[in-house]
């Protein structure tokens, strides 16, 4: 997943420097690693509001990113969230935490 934001901000945000590729990606992961347990906490919790809102910044910086499935996955969760549907939040959830795997390699 690395990769691909990086490639991301090299064509689209056309920037070449890669200490601050390097600089934007770590930033990145961090937000994301900071962001999940306050989405699991919220999902437990059946705090729709709040997963809702979570699920809205996640897809916005991830979108800015690159990081392409986690903006669709955090899409569905902020639609899945408004609706309230518990169901579809935990399997949401359990693709963002795979996610989190892929964005930690």
């Amino acid at each position: 997943m690395k990769t691909e934001m990086a490639q991301y901000i090299k064509t689209v945000l056309q920037i070449d420097d890669q200490s601050l590729i390097d600089e934007l990606i770590g930033d990145y992961v961090n937000l994301f690693t900071e962001t999940f347990p306050k989405i699991q906490a919220r999902y437990n919790e059946g705090n729709f509001p709040e997963l809702r809102q979570l699920a809205h910044m996640l897809k916005g910086v991830s979108a800015n990113i690159g990081a392409e499935k986690v903006r669709a996955i955090a899409l569905q969760l902020q639609d899945a969230s408004d609706a309230e549907n518990g169901e579809l939040c935990a399997s949401l959830v359990s693709e963002l935490e795979k996610c989190r795997g892929e964005i930690d390699s």
